[in-house]
């Protein structure tokens, strides 16, 4: 069918989506952070601890973490799966074979989300994220619940925040297939009990005693003799304080301009793109969802979008959770695009320019970032060159991260 005049066709969208993500990425490039390096290190040595399990999974594999070249390796390794993976996803569920759906990728692909999540490699968030991707892969009514349960509670123990960040978007499937009709018991019992597996596992971690001192300064002597890399002391404390302390500094926080301040930068920066992902998946829906049905599916798709909002109360990264939000918001739409079956939209008029000037806005944006440095500018040279000769020399010891 030709495109309208005022469309573009999926092809220049698709040209659009290289070069912006191109930019996105080169943006958020650099080097694995000492903290991400540091963190990775903890294990079960002192007991069961929250964020332990690659550590753990390291020491009993041999994957030789403890050099900073080979965590430098593993991170970008995990982050090349994690983005086949979604290239993947992408390419199935057919977003990009529309001018409307390829418009979202084109977007996403540029959007200051996928900057700070590559800025973001090396941390545990980027397991977690590849870990959603893949149940939302399983296709199999009970299958994917199940995986929902299973791999949920063993996100859990890489980090927490997965609970609330990046679980619900892993149950939006079975709410749809509801939504749609599919009201076998199997399917629903499994989601039910992935919810209270996963909250409690969280609950759990988080909740949990924190370490003394003393069993603190052992896990810290231990990372410091195995590692060959500047350990961040400061990361350490984390195992002092419990969930509830944590609670209290955040509330105690929002007593500060500063945390309001940041609040406001960060919804500037990444509401308007999450909006629009979720404005399409709200349109999506709402023409194979009808009546009740659809109030149910429209929920469960902002839900499962704006979940990691929540951690501004848990935890201190606002720019880290409003940037899921974009990440969050787009897997919910592409869970969408797979119910309906590959229905189409398209983009006219003002909303093809509102797309652009999102993408425009998006690669000018620079604040917040995880390495507390304003993104590079284009061409990125120093940033490139970083990256590469540590990949390519192999050199062991990191720079001052």
């Amino acid at each position: 069918m030709p495109e309208a005049a005022d469309q573009l066709s999926p092809a220049s969208w698709r040209r659009l989506a290289i070069v912006g993500g191109a930019l996105a990425v080169a943006k958020g490039l650099r080097l694995p952070l000492l903290w991400a390096a540091t963190q990775a290190q903890v294990d079960y040595s002192e007991g069961v601890v929250k964020r332990g399990l690659l550590g753990t999974i390291n020491r009993a594999l041999h994957l030789s973490l403890e050099h900073y070249i080979s965590f430098y390796a593993f991170s970008y390794m995990v982050f090349v799966v994690l983005a086949a993976l979604v290239l993947r996803r992408l390419g199935r569920v057919g977003l990009s074979g529309t001018s409307g759906g390829a418009a979202v990728v084109a977007l996403f692909a540029a959007s200051f989300g996928l900057t700070y999540l590559v800025n973001l490699i090396g941390y545990l968030d980027i397991i977690l994220l590849l870990l959603a991707v893949v149940v939302l892969e399983i296709r199999h009514p009970l299958g994917q619940p199940a995986a929902a349960l299973v791999l949920g509670v063993v996100a859990c123990f890489f980090h927490e925040i997965y609970a609330i960040a990046f679980f619900p978007v892993t149950l939006l499937p079975v709410a749809l297939r509801y939504a749609k009709g599919e009201r076998a018991w199997a399917p629903l019992a499994l989601a039910g009990a992935a919810v209270a597996a996963v909250l409690a596992t969280a609950i759990f971690l988080a909740a949990a005693q924190p370490l003394d001192a003393d069993a603190v300064a052992r896990l810290q002597g231990g990372v410091l003799r195995r590692v060959d890399f500047p350990i961040r002391s400061d990361f350490f404390p984390v195992f002092l304080r419990s969930g509830t302390e944590n609670l209290r500094e955040t509330i105690a926080l929002m007593g500060q301009s500063a945390w309001w301040i940041d609040q406001a930068c960060a919804a500037l920066a990444f509401l308007p793109t999450t909006a629009c992902f979720v404005w399409v998946a709200l349109r999506i829906a709402k023409s194979i969802y009808p009546g009740p049905a659809g109030r149910l599916a429209r929920l469960a798709i902002l839900v499962a979008s704006a979940s990691p909002l929540l951690m501004n109360v848990l935890g201190w990264d606002i720019y880290r959770w409003y940037a899921y939000t974009v990440i969050e918001a787009f897997l919910a739409l592409t869970v969408v695009a797979e119910a309906s079956g590959g229905s189409s939209f398209a983009l006219r008029g003002r909303e093809v320019v509102a797309v652009l000037v999102l993408i425009s806005l998006n690669l000018a944006t620079s604040v917040g970032l995880i390495s507390e440095d304003q993104a590079p500018t284009f061409p990125y040279k120093s940033e490139v060159q970083e990256v590469v000769d540590h990949g390519i020399r192999g050199l062991i010891h990191a720079p001052d991260l």
